[in-house]
Order: C-alpha cells, then structure tokens, then sequence
C-alpha cells in the first residue's frame, strides 16, 4: 500500500526532493546513475556490490525464523551451528511459488492501491495487475 504514503511525501516536498524507482528499474543498466545524478552524488563511484547481504529466505518451518533470531539462542548455541541450523530452517528464495489462484487474490486486493499510485506518481503501473489478467 503505497499510493497513501506517496501522496503524504508529494504534499510536504517538492517533486524535485523526491526520487521514486520502482523495484523493476533497479535492475536495469544505469540505475545507479539515475540515483546518483538525483542526489548529487559522484556518478564515477561505484560501490562494491559483489556480495548480496540479506537474500530473502523462506522459513521451512513457521516460526522457526523467530526462534533462531531469539538472543538467548545467540548466546547459547555456537555460530557453526546457528548457520547449519539456517540452512536447514530456510529455503533458498525463488523456491517457493506464487499459484495463479494466490496471485489473483493478491492483485485484486492491492488493484486499488496500485491504481491509486499510478494517478499518484503520474505512471503506468498496468504491468503490475496484468499478470492475471488486469
């Protein structure tokens, strides 16, 4: 739900203060430049980005992520095996699949909001509900 939190930062800021990218735009060459270039930064820095921190994972077992976050089970159980146990708990991202029927239930419940946004943000946003048929 972001057309409401948009909104609130176009009333309060200048459009010329605000940088908006959708997460498909992140992936495409130049990216970081069009960032660099909104905010002034050097666009002849490039940061290393050869390691990826924080890859999304899908617990096996719910609620097993919590526990293995818990302080206690930090303190007690050696690093080693607090990383054996992660890959045991979690699967890797991209193994789980959305059904048709699960994308169809969440796209017309965020149909609203997406529509919403585009008027919002002045964009098409059509891709984002035509995957089920729009």
């Amino acid at each position: 739900m972001y057309a409401d939190q948009v909104a609130r930062y176009k009333a309060l800021f200048p459009s010329r203060q605000i940088g908006i990218w959708l997460y498909e735009e992140t992936r495409v060459p130049g990216f970081l430049a069009d960032v660099y270039d909104f905010l002034g930064v050097d666009d002849s820095f490039m940061p290393d980005m050869s390691t990826r921190y924080l890859e999304q994972q899908v617990p096996r077992i719910a609620g097993m992520g919590k526990i293995l976050k818990a302080p206690a089970l930090r303190a007690l159980v050696p690093l080693r095996v607090r990383q054996l146990l992660r890959r045991v708990v979690y699967r890797p991202r991209g193994v789980v699949r959305m059904s048709a029927r699960e994308r169809g239930i969440l796209t017309e419940y965020y149909r609203p909001d997406i529509l919403r946004l585009e008027t919002v943000l002045q964009r098409d946003l059509s891709h984002w509900v035509a995957a089920v048929g729009g």
